[in-house]
């Protein structure tokens, strides 16, 4: 780390899966277990950043609206206060997550879609939060977005992203969508291990004025 230099900022949202207080069940995908590699760190180096939500046992647990925007809003505060003590490009901030952690995505996208130069949602559910299709588009139609899914996913069935992808290029989005054939719930290894994701993240970037490029 070089305090002279800028550096990216990744936020990773985990699955259902990974929720917890142990902070290890977070760090799961090719995002935080490939990503953090020196050899990828030396073509794009990166802060990634994985807050773990709490479990159904914790105290604070995920229910409902209230608590998923509480946490949402709690994880932006993490991010304010990581600008203030490191070098982070405020213009090249990017969030991504699977399965629950896609909702996240959208989540995190709508509470401050000043904030993020572009979105990854990957098989991303539609049922921890009230959050209609509308209300995610109307916050997010112009943000870089590149949406990942399986058609055979038995979890999350394929029809959630299907139908935001509409609405979004329905409200003069231009979100890129990739649909695996054949692919279950695991569409994540295939979409982080990508060089065409990883090129297309680090080259997104807001201008000066705040809008994307």
């Amino acid at each position: 780390y070089d305090p002279k230099k800028k550096y990216p900022l990744i936020l990773f949202h985990h699955g259902g899966g990974g929720a917890g207080d142990n902070n290890k069940r977070n760090l799961e995908g090719e995002l935080i277990r490939e990503w953090i590699l020196p050899e990828v760190q030396a073509n794009n180096p990166c802060f990634i950043v994985a807050p773990q939500f709490p479990g159904k046992k914790s105290k604070s647990v995920i229910d409902g609206t209230f608590s998923m925007k509480g946490t949402i809003q709690t994880i932006q505060e993490i991010l304010d206060s990581l600008e203030k003590e490191f070098s982070i490009d405020k213009n090249r901030e990017y969030v991504t997550g699977l399965s629950f952690g896609g909702e996240c995505t959208w989540l995190s996208l709508v509470e401050r879609p000043d904030r993020f130069a572009a979105g990854v949602p990957i098989c991303g559910t539609d049922g921890y939060s009230e959050l209609t299709v509308e209300e995610r588009v109307e916050k997010v139609a112009k943000v870089p977005l590149w949406i990942f899914h399986g058609d055979a996913d038995e979890v999350v069935p394929v029809d959630v992203s299907r139908n935001i992808v509409k609405a979004l290029r329905d409200a003069g989005g231009n979100p890129k969508y990739t649909e695996y054939p054949g692919v279950n719930h695991d569409s994540w290894s295939r979409a982080y291990r990508d060089p065409e994701l990883v090129k297309w993240l680090f080259t997104q970037e807001k201008t000066s004025s705040g809008q994307n490029e």
